[in-house]
Parts: structure tokens; sequence; C-alpha cells
């Protein structure tokens, strides 16, 4: 076995750059593996099994990287790397970081006039997740019971359960679907759906539409966003981007269009519409 491994110098001494493989440790928490500085054929003793080994130093050329010889490590600028090599994927909700808001408005296009009321400071990402849990769930067909111990046990679940009413979960589920069979009559609703986009730079896009519903001239898509703060119009405006990557996806894999791409905001009660 030849085993490309590092020698390096400072003020401590000598050290082999062995890292990556020191992460294997016994049960008893030593490294499995103990290494000697010299260089060559040599016998690697690993728990009972010896291994001969070839290890060699090399050392780059630091005067063509314009680096100290007694630097340890090197690596190029990651600022140049980022241009030049872009992520091979990317979240489509991670595009908010990068969005240009200018031209975008978002409408309170329903309010039900109720809310989700919060108690104590919960974990708001785990509250978020209970909430999307159950309004990712078909809950058309259950019973109102039914409907309680599934949100019972979903708020549970994220530990969420001393912070929210479970009835309150229920009737944000049951609100959406009265919306959306006045709004959208006769519709198809995906739930979870998932979506790929090849962008411009050859980047991978993937995720999951929380809702998807198809009618005969198109789609809509919405977003949950479980926001209890002030001003959801304004806040809402970062999520423009992954929301116009849902849309493209959507439009190139079907050939319809995307009629309305909507936020809901179970805590707040309120529907937002993008424009």
């Amino acid at each position: 076995m030849v085993m490309g491994i590092r020698k390096t110098s400072n003020q401590s001494g000598e050290r082999l750059e062995t890292a990556w493989l020191d992460i294997l440790k016994g049960a008893d928490g030593k490294r499995v593996i103990e290494w000697s500085l010299d260089t060559g054929s040599q016998i690697l003793q690993i728990g009972n099994a010896q291994i001969p080994v070839t290890v060699f130093a090399y050392q780059p050329d630091s005067s063509e990287l314009g680096i100290s010889a007694e630097e340890t490590f090197y690596l190029p600028a990651l600022s140049a790397l980022a241009n030049d090599y872009p992520a091979a994927r990317i979240n489509p909700s991670s595009l908010e970081s990068r969005a240009d808001t200018a031209n975008v408005s978002l409408d309170i296009i329903e309010n039900f006039n109720t809310r989700i009321y919060i108690k104590g400071q919960p974990e708001m990402d785990a509250l978020g997740n209970a909430i999307h849990a159950y309004l990712a769930i078909d809950y058309s067909p259950l019973s109102d019971e039914q409907r309680l111990e599934l949100a019972q046990e979903l708020i549970k679940q994220w530990g969420v359960e001393t912070a929210i009413e479970v009835s309150e979960v229920v009737a944000v589920g049951q609100h959406l679907v009265e919306f959306l069979d006045r709004r959208y009559p006769g519709y198809k609703a995906f739930r979870e759906w998932p979506m790929l986009l090849r962008n411009d730079k050859g980047q991978i896009m993937q995720g999951w539409i929380d809702l998807l519903l198809e009618l005969p001239n198109g789609y809509v898509i919405i977003d949950h966003k479980s926001y209890p703060g002030p001003n959801p119009q304004e806040w809402a405006k970062k999520y423009a981007p992954q929301l116009e990557a849902y849309k493209e996806a959507v439009e190139k894999a079907t050939g319809k269009p995307v009629i309305d791409m909507l936020i809901y905001l179970p805590v707040r009660g309120e529907i937002l519409k993008m424009q």
C-alpha cells in the first residue's frame, strides 16, 4: 500500500497531516492508527493487523503560490473559485439571500380574522415544522376527532405541545381548504410536490412545493410560512426568488402557466398573493 501523507514542520516540531484518518477511534476513544514520523517503508499497526505501507513527504513549490514555506495549509482564494465553479446543486429556499425585491409586491387577498396564539418562547423552526407537517397531509377524509388526534401527535413530535393549541392547528387547515374551494373550484391538489430545474449556470435547483394546485387553465403555487410578526407583505418579499424558481420549473415541465403564486401564513391567518 502506498499512502501520500504530508509531513510539516512548525515550532512544536514535525508532524504528519493525518487529521482525516485520526477521526477513526476505537471503543476506548483512542486513535485506531498510531503514526510514525518516519518516511519510507514501514509497518502500520491497526488493532491486531500489521499492514505494510510506504509513507513519503512532499512539499509544494511555495514560491509559485506566493506563500511562506512555513505555512501549513495551502488554499486558493475561495471567492475566485465561487465565481468560476458555482455550486452544482442549490436549494430554492437559499435564493432569498440574493433577492432583488424592488419589483415585487404582495397583497393580502384573504384574512381569516383568526390566528394561532403562541405561548411562551418555543423554538420557532420546530413550531413551523409542526404546522407545516399537518398542512402537508390530506386530512379532508378524516373526522374532526381524527384531525385533532393527528395534529396532537405532530405537535408532540416536534416538542411544541405547550406552545400552541391543537384546535387552532386544525382550524388553519380547514380555513385553507375553504379558501381554495371557493377561489379555485375543481382543483386537484398535490402536496409536497418535488421540483427540479437546471438554471442558466448549469446548477440544479431541487426542492418541494408545499402545495401545487392543478386547474384546467394552469397551476397555483402555495408556500407555507409560519411567520407571526408584523408587516408580512414586506417580510415575505425575500421569498420571491424561491417562488419564481418553482414557477419556472412548473411551466417548463408542463407547458402550462402558473396563474397564481400564494404564501399562506397560518399563524397570522392570512394569504398573500405575489405579483
